[in-house]
């Protein structure tokens, strides 16, 4: 064979092993983004979970068994606890509570909340009305900064008030995947999404004894519970 026979050999040769090595260099590299992106879509769905328990935990932060309710798979409504304060003055459908007796993780809200109020110790009758409207004002029996809560109807009296907030939780779907969404169920408002991508169709809210669970299934189809304790009642 010529020398020139050897050279295009050599060639063909070099060409071959460069196509193996390059098909090697390929497989490795697909591989390694498949794998990238199997680990970013668990992260992604440890991330949605986590995010989904943490909301979910504040929601019901305080709450007890009897401020939950499930109307539906999909849907949980719960008088989420706002706060609560003695009572330093009433009139009409005006209540006052001092600043420095509140306590809660927020101030009341017009429209969203609910006061609850103490009206007799002794048969520990409450009654419930919307809160119209919320502002600051002097407590009438000394002045001290108070909170000023008008209801959507007259008390006779008023010892202690507590605040709620009625909220539905929600699975809904849209573009083809399930979402968690909150609405406040006063006002009617929309629901605002707070969590997602879910797999549609196979996440639930049930009870587990006294605790509420909540089965989900993130876009990775990796199906994880979370379970969430709650008060009895009081």
């Amino acid at each position: 064979m010529t020398r020139r026979g050897f050279v295009l050999l050599e060639i063909l040769v070099s060409l071959v092993l460069l196509a193996l090595v390059g098909a090697l260099v390929v497989a490795v590299v697909q591989g390694a983004v498949r794998t990238a992106r199997h680990s970013m879509t668990l992260l992604s769905g440890e991330r949605t979970v986590w995010s989904i328990g943490a909301v979910l935990r504040e929601e019901l932060r305080n709450a007890d068994s009897a401020a939950v309710a499930l109307p539906q798979p999909t849907a949980l409504q719960v008088d989420a606890p706002i706060g609560e304060g003695a009572v330093c003055g009433n009139h009409g459908d005006t209540v006052f509570v001092r600043r420095s007796d509140w306590s809660g993780p927020r101030l009341p809200e017009a429209t969203t909340d609910v006061a609850a109020t103490l009206t007799d110790p002794i048969t520990a009758a409450w009654d419930t009305a919307v809160i119209v409207a919320s502002a600051t004002a002097p407590c009438p029996l000394d002045g001290t900064a108070a909170l000023r809560l008008v209801l959507a109807h007259t008390l006779a009296v008023a010892l202690m008030v507590r605040v709620y907030s009625p909220t539905e939780v929600s699975i809904y779907e849209s573009g083809g995947s399930a979402w968690l969404g909150l609405r406040s169920l006063n006002n009617s408002a929309t629901v605002q999404p707070f969590a997602g991508p879910l797999m549609p169709g196979s996440s639930r809210f049930q009870w587990n004894g006294p605790a509420l669970q909540m089965l989900l299934t993130p876009a990775s189809g990796r199906d994880t519970t979370v379970i969430m304790p709650l008060g009895s009642p009081r």
